[in-house]
């Protein structure tokens, strides 16, 4: 429904609404680029686009947030400004121009969590979060990294009115429940539109499912290498927990062993001094 291609306003409308000013896409680029790996992912979208500006715009929807989100973000915001240098020199040694840093645009990484990673659960109420580098004192530098993250999980348990446009879009990407669906096109009936492209779509489960079936099962495989990271995390928890209530439970030993020998002592002393009497009281 994205797609920037077939449907360049819908992403020109979401984008101007995350970003606070108007939007114009000039083109659609391959997400292929110098990542760090060439790993699956759990991914529901990845798109990234040249905006009329000169700026790149990367959106992902991630079904489940990945580990160290903050770390995977300035990998991929890096990789989008040293691909937009790239793109800027090479167009300038085609026209036979001086290339000048001013030339590089901003960078936008916008990232949409369906199960948002933990870190995000700390802020409950809040499903914006915008950020972008500045100095602490005041030094204004345009840096051109931007980022955006939006748990989507968060969105819906806080945000239950669609008071504004950009709630619409979260709540057409987040939910398939129907009250809501409905609170969305009554907000906003253009959005019919696309909710029976969805449909339309979904009724023919057997192309679907033929389209998908790659996708899958390399859903499948890193849903499965996921979960074992968590799983090897929580174990490596377990183990410290463990291995603390054994050093607690081996303390506990000693003391009592310690306190045992002591009462075992102090019997022994108490029995020699009552055979001790005996022995007076018999020869008195």
């Amino acid at each position: 429904m994205f797609d920037p291609l077939q449907y360049p306003g819908r992403l020109e409308d979401f984008l101007s609404l995350c970003l606070g000013e108007e939007v114009k896409i000039l083109s659609a680029l391959p997400t292929e680029s110098s990542r760090l790996t060439d790993e699956g992912s759990l991914l529901v979208m990845d798109l990234l686009v040249r905006l009329q500006s000169g700026a790149l715009a990367k959106v992902e929807i991630q079904r489940v947030g990945y580990l160290f989100p903050g770390q995977r973000c300035a990998c991929y915001s890096s990789d989008l400004v040293m691909r937009q240098y790239s793109m800027v020199r090479s167009q300038c040694r085609k026209e036979n121009r001086a290339f000048s840093y001013q030339q590089i645009q901003k960078v936008y990484t916008i990232v949409l969590f369906q199960h948002s990673p933990k870190e995000f659960r700390q802020f409950p109420g809040e499903y914006l979060h915008h950020a972008r580098q500045q100095f602490d004192t005041g030094l204004e530098l345009d840096l051109l990294q931007e980022y955006l993250m939006i748990p989507l999980d968060i969105f819906l348990k806080s945000q239950h009115n669609i008071s504004k446009k950009l709630d619409a879009w979260l709540m057409l990407i987040a939910s398939d429940n129907m009250e809501q669906i409905r609170n969305v096109i009554n907000a906003y009936p253009e959005f019919g539109e696309i909710y029976y492209q969805v449909f339309q779509f979904c009724r023919k489960v057997e192309e679907l499912m033929n389209m998908y079936s790659d996708a899958l099962r390399i859903l499948d495989a890193n849903t499965v290498k996921y979960m074992i990271e968590q799983q090897a995390e929580e174990i490596e928890q377990q183990k410290e927990k463990i291995d603390q209530l054994d050093q607690e439970m081996q303390s506990k030993e000693a003391a009592y062993r310690t306190t045992l020998s002591e009462k075992e002592q102090e019997i022994e002393r108490l029995t020699a001094l009552l055979e001790a009497r005996d022995d007076n009281v018999k020869n008195t």
